[in-house]
């Protein structure tokens, strides 16, 4: 009833986003309601639990007088005002166990059409142990869209785990670029793993042959081809710059491409969920309590900020607490007083993590300094359907390796060690900060500038303490001189003071002479001084020169290394 109001009265028709709806998992007394916020052990045929709340007892045997007959048929009926409810490209998540799951997948089918059927998604809802057969600690998500041609969907990642015995990133790239495969012993941890990256070797060709990407690869001085009616995943300019940059290796006598652990250290979640179980120790309040992780994942798959999400199965009120963390509109709804009252309270004493605005002062500034990019200046309104700021992580690809403009060809390893054998024997300012940017091209090229940039500037101290000190002689020498002035002529003018007269020829002469003192300090302060000004002054420019000549050398290696250097 309640549902179709929201539709024809409220005017929400084809205006809900994501529905959510955990109903009962079948037709037991224990599926169905809660008596008290203090008591969550609800079980089947208990009478003390069948006069707390009368009412629902009565609803109770009359919806299900039937029995599951009853059930489908209640389910059928809010099913098809929830189609109604959504719109075009909205979803609609059935929470069900595995006794009515293949039942309810009919309903499902008979409502929304199965062509609309998105996923079967299998999730852990607790660890239980069962003395009949198998134990069950999975439930289930129907998930169907209103329209699978148009259905929202924002795909969500979690941090990269194996899933297999030793994974898969079984290969290793030491120091020195030497590749090898892991060891079962090294992979299994028996013996301790080299220091290194680990690497996956995956496949570069695709199927079928075609005329210009079956050409031959040439890696260390060897042709290669791509197996008989395949063809490289990318183009041969694009294989070539594989190579350059050093993401090809050889396993036996094909090519593969090295994908690091860290080129993306994430991947999708599939329609298995492992880690949302709500164990004993948790922060449960209702008997059918939904675990958070589940309600989260649903709601960012398939909404924006701002949209609107229904639960017409309140519960706990799990689905309204989520939205609010997210910035999703809700509505929720429930027959029963116990789980209104959980509700209510659960949302009012809320506390949410802090989020930035799309659209806010704050959020630009935030967004400017991850991305490095100041977006020109505009009002913000604090709309939240613009979104939040996300964190980014690095996905490098072997498309974006291949098809990248700015990656030249540059020096061979045997190049590259010449190289650092030479600065090796002239070690001076210059080959110092070469040397460091060669040997970390080697172990990483993306590090090669900031680590020929950060030497340059540990080799300024150095160069400065050289000239430190006729700085500060020629800044200290004129002081002097001018301080020896000073006490010069105060002496002379007390000598005058305690000689008398003023008239005196003696006198004029005795003032002379501290004078002539006095000016005597002064030249030899500035004799020092200005030689020392001239020589520090020098030697400064010395210095600029040399550093720009660092610039200008560096910039070669950079180029010579194919790297283009960065803005």
């Amino acid at each position: 009833m309640v549902m179709t109001s929201l539709a024809e009265k409220e005017g929400l028709k084809g205006r809900v986003q994501t529905i959510y709806i955990d109903p009962p998992y079948g037709i037991k007394f224990s599926s169905n309601w809660q008596v008290s916020t203090r008591k969550r052990d609800v079980k089947d045929s208990r009478t003390e639990d069948v006069t707390r709340q009368p009412e629902q007892v009565r609803a109770f045997r009359d919806t299900w007088k039937l029995g599951i007959h009853s059930y489908l048929a209640y389910l059928r009926d809010r099913l098809i005002v929830a189609r109604d409810l959504l719109t075009d490209t909205g979803s609609i998540f059935v929470q069900i166990g595995e006794e009515n799951v293949h039942l309810v997948r009919a309903i499902l089918d008979e409502v929304f059409g199965s062509e609309n059927c998105c996923s079967l998604i299998t999730f852990v809802k607790t660890s239980v142990f069962s003395t009949e057969l198998l134990s069950r600690s999975y439930d289930y998500l129907l998930w169907y869209a209103k329209d699978k041609e148009q259905v929202k969907y924002r795909r969500l990642w979690q941090k990269r785990y194996e899933r297999t015995e030793g994974g898969t990133f079984n290969w290793i790239e030491d120091d020195d670029g030497n590749c090898r495969r892991l060891t079962a012993s090294e992979l299994r941890g028996e013996i301790e793993t080299p220091k290194g990256r680990r690497f996956r070797a995956d496949t570069v060709v695709g199927q079928g042959a075609t005329a210009t990407g079956s050409k031959p690869v040439v890696f260390k001085g060897h042709n290669y081809l791509p197996s008989p009616n395949s063809h490289w995943k990318t183009t041969w300019d694009g294989m070539n710059t594989l190579v350059i940059v050093n993401r090809i290796t050889n396993v036996g006598k094909v090519l593969a491409y090295r994908r690091y652990e860290n080129d993306f250290p994430f991947m999708p979640f599939t329609n298995v969920w492992d880690d949302t179980i709500v164990g004993t120790f948790s922060e449960k309040i209702y008997v059918v309590q939904t675990g958070m992780r589940v309600l989260e994942r649903c709601l960012l798959m398939t909404t924006d900020p701002g949209d609107l999400v229904l639960d017409p199965t309140c519960g706990s009120g799990t689905t309204a607490f989520v939205a609010e963390e997210w910035g999703r509109r809700w509505i929720t709804i429930d027959t029963s007083r116990v789980a209104l009252a959980l509700t209510r309270t659960r949302l009012m004493g809320a506390r949410y993590p802090y989020y930035y605005l799309a659209d806010s002062p704050e959020g630009v500034q935030k967004e400017a300094e991850i991305t490095g990019k100041v977006p020109p200046p505009y009002k913000t309104e604090g709309d939240i359907r613009k979104g939040f700021i996300y964190k980014r992580v690095p996905h490098i690809t072997l498309k974006s390796i291949a098809n990248n403009p700015d990656i030249r060809e540059g020096m061979s390893r045997e190049e590259i060690d010449q190289a650092i054998a030479v600065c090796d024997t002239f070690d001076n300012p210059i080959t110092r900060p070469l040397k460091n940017g060669l040997v970390a091209y080697q172990k990483d090229p993306s590090r090669t500038e900031g680590a020929l940039r950060e030497a340059m500037l540990d080799e300024v101290p150095g160069l400065e303490s050289y000239i430190g000190w006729l700085g500060i002689i020629a800044g200290v020498a004129p002081l002097m001189g001018l301080f020896g002035t000073v006490v010069g002529i105060l002496n002379a003018f007390i000598e005058l003071a305690a000689g008398g007269a003023v008239t005196d020829p003696n006198s004029f002469a005795l003032l002379a002479d501290g004078i002539y003192k006095a000016l005597i300090t002064t030249a030899a302060g500035l004799f020092v001084g200005i030689p020392a000004l001239v020589v520090y002054e020098y030697f400064r420019m010395k210095i600029i020169d040399l550093m720009r000549d660092m610039d200008r050398v560096a910039v070669s290696l950079l180029n010579a290394l194919g790297i283009t250097m960065e803005d």
